[in-house]
């Protein structure tokens, strides 16, 4: 083995990778690029890798990274999630904290829902810095400004607009 091609990498540490392809000391057509896959995708950053053999001196690995959608508030603190709600384990969230910050219980599993709700209106959501889920039925969504939307359950997304419609006539969010 002498070449390592890594594709799709943009967060994942790549001398984690190599150390994981290096680590047995084996001729190129030994390796076990099925552990090797299972390895890497233990990686934080790693949602599914493909691994591929070329012969004479190559493997090639194609990764598939984990896409950060908010901040999750969690005991430890503030943790990325993706859009399923996974965790992903990274240290510096500091380069995240563009994303708004979620919480409330099994609020992880729901935001991707509501997110996208939010993003109809791009105009409001810029402004948006926190969502909170409320009794696992509603969200409250808290803006830069300091004001609070408080969705209702039922056709959060006709008040969601309806709400962006006033901001527009009316520029409530600019007032005391």
């Amino acid at each position: 083995l002498e070449i390592i091609e890594i594709i799709g990498r943009n967060h994942t540490n790549q001398n984690e990778i190599i150390q994981i392809v290096q680590k047995e000391k084996t001729p190129l057509i030994n390796l076990d690029l099925v552990q090797i896959r299972s390895d890497i995708i233990n990686i934080g950053w790693i949602e599914d890798a493909i691994v591929l053999r070329k012969l004479p001196k190559k493997i090639v690995i194609k990764i598939k990274e984990h896409i950060p959608i908010a901040l999750l508030q969690t005991k430890q603190g503030h943790q990325l999630i993706n859009k399923h709600g996974k965790i992903i384990n990274e240290k510096n969230i500091s380069n995240f904290s563009h994303l708004p910050v979620v919480s409330g219980k099994n609020a992880s599993s729901k935001v991707f829902h509501i997110l996208n709700v939010l993003k109809t209106e791009p105009e409001i959501f810029s402004d948006v810095w926190a969502i909170q889920f409320i009794s696992e039925r509603r969200w409250d969504i808290y803006l830069k400004s300091g004001i609070t939307i408080k969705l209702p359950e039922k056709e959060p997304v006709f008040a969601w607009t309806k709400f962006a419609k006033l901001e527009r006539e009316n520029s409530i969010t600019k007032r005391d």
